[in-house]
Formats: structure tokens, C-alpha cells, sequence
């Protein structure tokens, strides 16, 4: 039985498929064929840890242990290998760039008389480039923990972090957007970095240069179409975190704030999975338009780029988590805005007014005659900002009028409102005092004119 066993167990792990499979499922056909297979007396008759623990040793005799990777691991290889795909991609990017009529590399040929043409010995700019490729690609493959990630469960966090850490520099490019409100400069690097990336990978498939770049804008136009989505629900999230508001809805309630919250990031969430689904599609036909007619599409390889999307979205979040829940628990200093009264609101204008000189403190006068500004109760305040105002200068009560004809009602009524606004001077203390003051001043004025007159 045991010869039987170890024979069966022995081709599938000679078998490159199988090994390809994530280590849990390894372990987990193992473990069911060996309890289905091995079913004598002996086993049986083993206690529960017994049984389990010889299953173990029986699967890590043929697959090994179960792969452990630390967070530290997890969190710092991800970044730096991230980091250096992105490199290589952005590279590539600009080498294109400079191939480019009129571009800085012709200038350099031009100018000098130096042979840029690929494969020359002068070819100084596009071997720079190379090397810049070479040594940040040479990082992103020493750094790399995929496969050590990919032995994980789906659901194990290391896995979902380390893959969304991978992709850390777009992640950065969606905050930015969302947070700056720049949602096309956000895509249009989202579709740089694309770009470079989808020409190297058509290059390593073997793609001829114009094919390289065919493929290269094809995969940056389906990234900045399908990222646009992505980056208008972040920024709902910012917008919502921001002011608890989205829309014009004013969110003032802990749990409807948090249940919101969620329903926004969980829709976001959405959106990144299937924008790398429809990344994935939209790059695999394009492959076949291009340089491979037999490039494969599978449910495999398309789970696994929504897997990433879904591991973005969820690294935006996890990482951002701490400062969500503050401002959603916290959000009335920006929220709440206190209400101002009518009367506060017609004081607060009219002195803005005076103050920066756009009335007269005649005018103030003239306001405070008016019914309805009585009713609200703030003739005093207003004479205080009277008095305020005059005593920066001379007291000007009436602004000249220019000599006019106008029908005996009408100047009975001027005379009228005159009498009013005076009346409603005097019945203040300091509106009397400065009627007093005026007075004695137009008093002083006359009296060297009376005595010319007398002589």
C-alpha cells in the first residue's frame, strides 16, 4: 500500500502543473488522498493527533513544510520590488520618448554629429537606458516575493498586503489624485507607467519595436480609461472623510457615517478589481492584435489580476484605515457650521461696509430709520459704530446736495426723513452729543461772518 502511494505521489509531484499550484492546495490533495487510500486497521486505530500529525509528516516527506514568509519580508521586499518595476517601466517610457524627431537625443546628433542610431557604437543614450533598466529590473527580481506570496491562501493578509504593496506606486498615484482633485494628471502617469511596463513585457515576449509600442499605448490608453472610475470613487472617500459630506448630504450620525463610509470604500474596492480584470483582457487581446495571436486568456490568470486590484484597493484602505476612523468618528469641527441670526447678519454687513469706506456714516444713519432694521434690535450697536467711525475724523452728518427742482411733496418728504434720522440721533446719548458738537461747530463758523457784516 505504501509502495502504491508513494509511486502516485511521486508523478504528481514530477508533474509541472502540480507544482505550480499554491502549497495549500498541494497539501490539501495529498492529505485527501491519503486518507482515502490508507484506511487499514493500524491508522485507524491511531488517536485524532496521531492520524494528523502522521498526514503531516506523509505531506512534508514529498512537498516540504509549509513556506513562511515574515512581515518584515512581506512589507519591504513588496515595496522595493514595486518600486523597481516601476523604474524600469517610467524608464522605458522616456527611452521611447527620446527616440522621438526633435527630441533631445536628435539634438545631441545634430548639434555633434554623434551616431544615435540603435545598435551604434555611439548609441551612448539608449545604453544608458539600458543599464538604468537592467540594474533597477535586476532589484525587482532579487526583491521579488510572488511566488512566496502566491504559496499563501487567498485570504491570508501577508498575501493581499504584499500584492497591493507590489503595485505601491500606483496606489500612491490614485491618493494623489483622489486628494488634489487631479484626476487626469493621476491618469495620465497611471498610463505612463503602463505604457513602459507593456513595451518591456511585449519586448521580453519577443515583440519587434513598432509592435513593442503598438502594445505599450494600447495597455496605457485601457489603463487610464478604466482608472478614471477607480480615481472619481477615491475621491468620494476623500471628499466624505474630509467634510463627512458627499454630494450635498451633510452626514452628522456616527453609524451612518461609518456604514457610508464603508459603502464607499467597498465600491472603490469594486472598481479596482475590475479595472485590472478589464486591464488584463484589454492587454491580452492586444497581444494577439499585435505579435501573439495565441496569447492565452484564462480564468486563472484573470482571477489573479482581480485579485491584485482587489489587494490594492484593500492596501489603500488598511493603510489609510487609522485616519479614516478618526475623521469619521470626530467630523463636526468641519461639519458643523454655527447659525448666525438675521440681526448678526445685517450688523455683520453693515459694518463691513463702513469699514471698508463702500457707505458713509450718514448712510449707517439713514439704514437705522428703517422699520424694519429697528426691529431687529441693533440701533445701538449701529450708533456705536457711528461714533466709532467719527472719531477716526470730522462728524460729516449730511453729504452735499446739489441744488435741484423737485416737487413740494417730494422735498416735504426729504424734510421729513430728515427730521427722523435727526430725531433718532438725539434720542441716543451719544447720537445728542454729536448733534451738539455739530451744532457748536456751525455756531463757531458763523460768528466772524456776523461781525463783518455788523462793521
Amino acid at each position: 500500500m505504501n509502495n502504491k502511494i508513494d509511486k502516485t505521489v511521486k508523478s504528481w509531484t514530477e508533474d509541472a502543473e502540480f507544482n505550480n499550484l499554491p502549497y495549500q492546495e498541494r497539501a490539501d490533495t495529498l492529505k485527501e488522498y491519503f486518507v482515502g487510500t490508507y484506511g487499514d486497521d493500524e491508522f485507524s486505530a491511531l488517536s485524532p493527533n496521531q492520524q494528523d500529525r502522521t498526514i503531516s509528516n506523509f505531506v512534508s516527506s514529498h512537498i516540504g513544510k509549509e513556506p513562511t514568509i515574515s512581515w518584515m519580508k512581506t512589507i519591504y521586499n513588496s515595496l522595493v520590488s514595486g518600486a523597481g518595476q516601476t523604474d524600469v517601466a517610467l524608464i522605458r517610457t522616456i527611452q521611447d520618448v527620446s527616440k522621438m524627431p526633435y527630441s533631445p537625443t536628435h539634438a545631441l546628433q545634430k548639434v555633434f554629429g554623434i551616431d544615435m542610431s540603435p545598435d551604434s557604437e555611439e548609441d551612448y543614450v539608449n545604453k544608458a537606458f539600458e543599464a538604468g533598466k537592467s540594474f533597477f529590473g535586476d532589484i525587482a527580481e532579487e526583491y521579488d516575493v510572488s511566488q512566496e506570496l502566491e504559496e499563501l491562501p487567498g485570504w491570508h493578509p501577508k498575501r493581499i498586503i504584499g500584492t497591493g504593496l507590489q503595485a505601491f506606486p500606483q496606489v500612491l498615484t490614485v491618493l494623489g489624485g483622489a486628494v488634489t482633485g487631479q484626476y487626469p494628471m493621476a491618469a495620465a502617469m497611471l498610463g505612463t507607467i503602463a505604457y513602459g511596463s507593456g513595451a518591456e513585457e511585449a519586448k521580453a515576449e519577443g515583440a519587434d519595436e513598432i509592435q513593442q509600442a503598438l502594445h505599450g499605448m494600447t495597455v496605457a490608453e485601457i489603463e487610464v480609461l478604466t482608472e478614471m472610475p477607480v480615481l472619481s470613487a477615491a475621491g468620494k472617500i476623500w471628499k466624505f472623510l474630509k467634510k463627512s459630506k458627499v454630494d450635498d448630504e451633510v452626514i452628522d450620525n456616527f453609524s451612518r457615517r461609518l456604514l457610508k463610509g464603508l459603502g464607499l470604500y467597498g465600491i472603490m474596492v469594486g472598481k479596482e478589481s475590475a479595472q485590472e480584470l478589464e486591464a488584463y483582457l484589454g492587454g491580452q487581446y492586444s497581444k494577439r492584435a499585435f505579435y501573439d495571436p495565441d496569447a492565452p486568456i484564462t480564468l486563472g490568470d484573470a482571477t489573479k489580476a482581480a485579485y491584485g486590484g482587489m489587494s490594492m484597493a484593500l492596501t489603500m484602505g488598511l493603510t489609510g484605515a487609522p485616519a479614516a476612523m478618526t475623521r469619521i468618528a470626530r467630523p463636526e469641527a468641519e461639519v458643523t457650521t454655527p447659525e448666525i441670526s438675521p440681526s448678526e447678519a445685517v450688523f455683520e454687513k453693515i459694518k463691513t461696509d463702513l469699514e471698508a469706506g463702500d457707505i458713509t456714516t450718514q448712510e449707517v444713519a439713514e439704514i437705522m430709520s428703517d422699520p424694519a432694521i429697528r426691529e431687529l434690535g441693533i440701533t445701538d450697536e449701529l450708533n456705536a459704530l457711528i461714533v466709532d467711525k467719527q472719531a477716526e475724523g470730522p462728524l460729516v452728518l449730511d453729504k452735499p446736495i446739489e441744488p435741484v427742482f423737485k416737487p413740494a411733496e417730494e422735498s416735504a418728504r426729504i424734510i421729513e426723513e430728515e427730521l427722523i434720522k435727526e430725531e433718532a440721533l438725539r434720542q441716543s446719548k451719544e447720537g445728542g452729543e454729536l448733534l451738539r458738537q455739530q451744532l457748536a461747530r456751525e455756531e463757531r463758523a458763523r460768528l466772524p461772518e456776523e461781525g463783518k457784516e455788523i462793521e
